[in-house]
């Protein structure tokens, strides 16, 4: 019981710091004192012992309750903070808990804070041709049109960062790609695109491969810039105010932001369907759009 106290004690302060980030910027006075109640409930809740919650049997296990639970989203409504995102997500999920201390969103720091020596090293010409395969090839089998190979949906970038990364590594793992490590972005995220009827997508928080070389660190996300890998600092830039928002360097098997960052395997992992449900948003996006899906999909996309 002690331990388990202090898992959720940590926990408690591990939101506190995200949210205070965020609350800080965004939300007014009464949101604050609200969230602040709420995280003094749970405080006191964690330092009593009083919760119908089960202890979980050793660090990082989930129940197959948990495992099976609704896969994760980024989204962020309009006028919804980055706190209200984000227990919205966990609401949705039916997770009770995060990781103390381990999970993504609790290894997050200000960029100032961030240590990119875990960050994989490539050379200059790998991070040219490393970003064109992840970006072009199409090696990914779509259900509902199974002739028609797939490239992760870079042309829906409303929700499912955490798809694109994880087909991303898989097409870099084939092409014989030193495995990059993943860069996890949390905030009010807002980022301009033409791939969407505003002209903007929001989230709450991002993840791409992110790999270093010649002494920079790139991101290979080509959601936001299909052009060309983007340094950390712009890809940062190009989301929010750099001083709004904290960020986390995890292994590239981490997908969910309440996974642990480092040393597990995540406990939800994106299959066949969360892939056939973005591949069939992204058709239906370039549809409205007034694109010809099978072109841009397929090969004539508008990078080339």
């Amino acid at each position: 019981m002690f331990e388990y106290t202090q898992r959720k004690v940590a926990i408690v302060f591990g939101y506190g710091r995200v949210a205070r980030l965020h609350h800080a910027n965004s939300a007014p006075r009464g949101s604050r004192w609200f969230l602040w109640t709420g995280l003094l409930a749970l405080l006191a809740q964690a330092m009593l012992g009083c919760t119908d919650e089960p202890a979980p049997s050793s660090p990082g296990h989930f129940s197959s309750a948990a495992s099976a639970s609704a896969a994760p989203s980024a989204v962020r409504l309009p006028d919804e903070s980055f706190e209200e995102a984000r227990q919205r997500s966990e609401e949705g999920r039916q997770r009770k808990e995060f990781f103390a201390a381990t999970s993504v969103i609790n290894s997050a720091r200000p960029l100032a804070d961030l240590d990119t020596t875990q960050v994989t090293t490539w050379t200059g010409s790998e991070v040219v041709r490393g970003f064109r395969a992840a970006r072009d090839e199409r090696r990914f089998h779509w259900s509902s049109q199974p002739s028609f190979a797939r490239r992760p949906s870079f042309l829906y970038p409303d929700d499912g960062c955490f798809v694109r990364a994880k087909l991303m590594d898989e097409t870099l793992a084939a092409g014989g790609y030193l495995a990059p490590t993943n860069v996890w972005l949390f905030g009010d995220l807002e980022v301009a695109t033409p791939n969407h009827p505003d002209g903007k997508v929001r989230w709450w928080f991002h993840v791409a491969p992110i790999v270093k070389a010649n002494g920079q660190i790139w991101v290979i996300d080509p959601s936001i810039h299909p052009a060309a890998p983007l340094a950390l600092t712009d890809w940062i830039a190009a989301q929010a105010d750099p001083e709004w928002v904290d960020v986390a360097i995890c292994d590239m098997n981490v997908y969910a932001p309440d996974d642990p960052c480092h040393g597990a395997t995540s406990p939800w992992r994106p299959d066949q369907r969360d892939q056939d449900s973005f591949f069939t948003k992204e058709w239906d996006r370039q549809d409205e759009l007034r694109h010809d899906p099978s072109q841009v999909l397929g090969d004539a996309p508008p990078w080339l």
